[in-house]
């Protein structure tokens, strides 16, 4: 039986390329898919996420260096505070004592600590009870500035005579007010030197508030509160990353596997085209004639060169490779023109 193929098999002219000798060309070589070669989308999505991270990383350490040097200049003005010479303390509302420097605490013959929660009523003479009382009271009012003068008992008996000058604040934390007070001791002043002193008084009274002012305290806990959300904001970034990179890796991951099974059919098609042009030449069904050999010889090269293809492009041998590397490199323009040409006939 004489097979016909003459009219299945039609050569088609075609331009000769020109190429010029020793030409420096882009070699491409491709590889399978990655995890990483994924959509536009999500690798934008995942730069951004890193993106994210080193700027939250970077305002998370700036805040924890002024934290810093805020917790150093806090410790440095209260040291100054605990050591200064005039007697400082802090009043809540009830007139009990909250915070004291070391100087107050020695004029009572007592620790700072032992001051806390006490009334200073109770080392006022009960004569003065009234003018304190009314000096409590004008505090509540807000007035500004507000000076009293009492005698306080001293340890082993005794009094001595002093000035209370306050002023009110607000505690931001505590959401509260307090009385900062100043006791200016009188005992070795004559009148005209307490009555010209008011202005110093007002300084020691403005220079103590400066040092443990409720700004800075409310400055330390604002910068407290920021690394807290930068640290709950870099969380979350970190459980999107990683929710991202989930994803990129099972997109991948299909990706993978599905190129992987359409190399399988194209491998296996191209498989029986070139068995069957195998059995052609044979002619085990059939005498060919020159024009048909050389049809089923072309058919035989190019499944061969496609299959090579595939192999090379989504092949598992490069399995292992990230991305298509891009370069410059020399080659022999003969074998690129001739694997050209093959594809072209």
């Amino acid at each position: 039986m004489m097979l016909n193929y003459e009219k299945t098999f039609q050569r088609k002219p075609t331009k000769k390329t020109k190429f010029p000798r020793n030409s420096r060309r882009a070699v491409l070589e491709p590889s399978p898919p990655h995890p990483g070669q994924i959509s536009d989308d999500l690798l934008r999505l995942v730069y951004e996420l890193q993106f994210d991270k080193v700027e939250i990383m970077k305002q998370n350490q700036a805040l924890q260096e002024a934290r810093q040097d805020l917790q150093n200049s806090l410790d440095h003005y209260s040291d100054l505070y605990d050591q200064a010479p005039v007697s400082y303390v802090s009043l809540d509302e009830k007139g009990l004592i909250q915070e004291s420097n070391s100087t107050v605490a020695t004029l009572f013959g007592l620790e700072p600590s032992q001051l806390k929660g006490q009334p200073l009523a109770d080392y006022i003479l009960d004569r003065d009870m009234p003018v304190f009382n009314a000096h409590l009271n004008q505090c509540k009012m807000g007035k500004k500035k507000l000076l009293s003068t009492v005698h306080l008992m001293m340890k082993g008996g005794g009094s001595i005579k002093v000035q209370l000058l306050s002023v009110q604040s607000f505690n931001a934390a505590k959401q509260a007010f307090y009385y900062r007070t100043t006791i200016i001791d009188l005992t070795n002043c004559n009148s005209e030197i307490e009555a010209g002193e008011s202005d110093s008084r007002e300084f020691a009274l403005d220079a103590v508030a400066a040092l443990e002012s409720h700004k800075m305290i409310g400055k330390l806990d604002d910068l407290n509160q920021s690394v807290i959300k930068a640290n709950s904001r870099l969380m979350r970034q970190h459980r999107r990353l990683n929710k991202a990179k989930r994803l990129v890796n099972a997109i991948g991951k299909a990706n993978f596997d599905f190129l992987n099974q359409l190399s399988d059919e194209l491998k296996t098609t191209l498989n029986d085209i070139i068995e069957f042009s195998e059995i052609l030449q044979t002619e085990l069904f059939g005498q060919l004639n020159d024009s048909q050999h050389e049809y089923v010889k072309d058919i035989q090269t190019r499944g061969k060169h496609l299959k090579n293809l595939i192999h090379e492009i989504i092949g598992p041998s490069k399995s292992e490779l990230d991305m298509i590397d891009l370069g410059f490199g020399n080659f022999p323009p003969k074998r690129a023109v001739k694997a050209s040409l093959t594809l072209v006939k």
